[in-house]
């Protein structure tokens, strides 16, 4: 059975790898995308996760830091297969959840096909859809049809 201190350990290390891996893949999506901002993102999150969790997992964060310390024989090998499979797991984690959040917002933003062009949300034509259906007494189905069509050419017909 694993004891409390072990389980802490692998949490720190997937803990810490997740958020210096979500911190890189934003910081070099982002506008300030320059590899001099991602040096120093990734910099600053090895320093914060290393107070944070040093003294638990002795904070390698990084696969290769435990490849490297196992190769000099300065983690044995089980401790470094179980560090870099949580370590994996946890920059697997931050991608997907990266991932998720931008295909979120491109949903969000293509809602049939009007979003990039008017920066119209599927949230705002709902609402638009609720607050017409209340004012007219048309369906929420006409009214969101209304809204969609005004976003799309800026004319407010309602057929029906």
């Amino acid at each position: 059975m694993l004891s409390r201190k072990k389980v802490a350990m692998l949490v720190a290390e997937f803990v810490g790898t997740g958020v210096l891996t979500m911190v890189v893949l934003a910081v070099s999506k982002s506008t300030i995308g320059i590899p001099y901002f991602v040096a120093v993102a990734a910099g600053s999150v090895i320093v914060g996760m290393s107070l944070a969790f040093g003294a638990v997992s002795g904070g390698h964060f990084n696969p290769a830091i435990t490849i490297a310390l196992w190769s000099v024989r300065r983690v044995k090998t089980l401790p470094a297969i179980v560090y870099v499979a949580a370590q994996l797991l946890g920059a697997a984690a931050a991608y997907m959840a990266v991932q998720w959040d931008d295909a979120r917002k491109e949903v969000d933003r293509s809602l049939i096909g009007i979003g990039e062009r008017t920066g119209t949300t599927a949230a705002d034509i709902g609402n638009f859809a609720k607050a017409n259906a209340t004012a007219t007494g048309l369906s929420i189905t006409d009214a969101r049809n209304a809204a969609i069509e005004f976003t799309k050419t800026g004319n407010l017909t309602v057929s029906g």
